[in-house]
């Protein structure tokens, strides 16, 4: 476990994950069509339950011990249409993870979208986490 850690220290130390995140929010800031208040969250299609059983089906196995229930959370912009743009980590567990959770949310399918106080689909910032299990 200690090498785990150290490991996930030594990852986030290098700006990686930092450099994502600056990116996505200044492409965020040049995307006025991003819904600040809306009426709905988004939707996955069998609701949560279907979406955490989607993730664990994609998720591929990884070779280091994790603690129980480790999450990854990813960031992206739901679009009008329900696919997912610019998908970065928000939280992660170290190398390798990661790559897989935001693998994981490129491989969903579209999700039905946020809707305004006039029941128009939005585009917006989702967060989703990605499990990782024994």
């Amino acid at each position: 476990m200690q090498s785990f850690r150290q490991s996930s220290v030594e990852y986030d130390r290098s700006g990686w994950q930092r450099a994502a995140i600056d990116s996505f929010e200044v492409q965020v800031k040049h995307r006025p069509d991003i819904e600040k208040l809306y009426l709905s969250d988004p939707a996955f299609p069998g609701g949560p339950v279907a979406l955490h059983d989607q993730m664990k089906t994609l998720t591929r196995p990884q070779a280091k011990p994790l603690p129980q229930d480790a999450v990854v959370e990813v960031e992206f912009i739901l679009e009008r249409d329900g696919r997912i743009t610019l998908p970065h980590v928000v939280y992660g567990l170290g190398p390798g993870y990661d790559e897989e959770a935001v693998r994981v949310i490129q491989s969903l399918p579209p999700f039905s979208p946020s809707l305004d106080d006039e029941g128009k689909a939005v585009a917006r910032v989702w967060r989703v986490q990605v499990p990782f299990f024994h």
